[in-house]
């Protein structure tokens, strides 16, 4: 086990110059703990990258990767762990992110800090920012999408519970307005009628500026009977909020549920079909054999 400890410098020497070898590769995961992410192989890599996902600490490395690397238009920043502090990166982040860092960014999914910095200016038309949503953050996220040379059409974020969500997301719906796809994880501590609250007129009114949604994905930490339930209100409140919702999937995340509803026609004529139930035993089957 030493002699392993002292030898990931070494292999991850060799990584970096198998890795300017290949000037042709376009797509890269980095995955990276914290005794490997000193010796990152990101930097001066010969190739010209289009997708970079790195599943690390972030540091200063990564971030000078995205300033060389302009031709990504899909980066995925996850995983950075308890020891990776992203407060105090700020600094770093003012240094190095510059407006012309990642010119052609297309789809991010990225921590509140750097989509802050990397959302203005830039073609983005999917986000995902895997940090729970709070005030202060989501009015500066929201005033960040404004600055986009978007559209944004597909929106996934995470929120604690519908008073949070009635007091952050507002502000981000209103500048995501052209969205077709809309993913909403509620990370609640006990159960909640969330589904309920959403389907009153006050959580209804949140959805009506998405006139061109056509799916709607929402996951509830706890969620005990949702395969039990009739969702035919909820489904037709929602049809009238956003006229051209197509697909409605419900999940509950610890049960390992969803159910996914898929309308036959837009319209008011439409109809409403089940077409696909995820139930307990089926999510812990397909997890197994995964």
């Amino acid at each position: 086990m030493y002699r392993s400890k002292w030898c990931l410098p070494a292999v991850l020497r060799l990584v970096a110059t198998n890795l300017q070898g290949m000037p042709n590769l376009t797509g890269l995961d980095y995955i990276a703990v914290a005794a490997l992410i000193r010796c990152s192989p990101l930097r001066s890599l010969a190739c010209r990258l289009q997708n970079l996902s790195v599943f690390a600490f972030l540091d200063d490395d990564v971030l000078h990767a995205l300033n060389e690397q302009s031709t990504i238009r899909r980066l995925s920043i996850l995983d950075m762990g308890p020891e990776s502090n992203e407060v105090a990166l700020i600094p770093a982040m003012d240094r190095i992110i510059s407006p012309t860092t990642l010119p052609a960014l297309e789809e991010l999914i990225a921590p509140l800090e750097l989509a802050y910095r990397l959302l203005p200016g830039r073609p983005i038309r999917h986000l995902s920012v895997p940090s729970v949503m709070e005030d202060i953050a989501a009015s500066r996220l929201a005033q960040a999408i404004a600055a986009t040379r978007g559209p944004i059409v597909s929106l996934h974020l995470h929120t604690f519970s519908f008073e949070t969500f009635e007091r952050t997301l507002p502000a981000i719906l209103q500048a995501t307005t052209q969205l077709l796809v809309l993913n909403l994880d509620f990370i609640e501590i006990r159960n909640q009628p969330t589904l309920e609250r959403l389907n009153s007129s006050p959580g209804l009114s949140f959805f009506t500026p998405l006139s061109r949604l056509r799916k709607l994905l929402l996951r509830f930490t706890l969620r005990a009977t949702l395969l039990q339930e009739d969702h035919h209100d909820f489904l037709q409140s929602f049809q009238h909020a956003c006229p051209a919702l197509e697909e409605v999937v419900l999940s509950s995340m610890l049960r390992g549920e969803s159910v996914t509803y898929a309308r036959t026609a837009v319209g008011a004529g439409g109809k409403w079909d089940k077409v696909r139930v995820m139930a307990q035993n089926q999510a812990s089957f397909y997890a197994a054999h995964a």
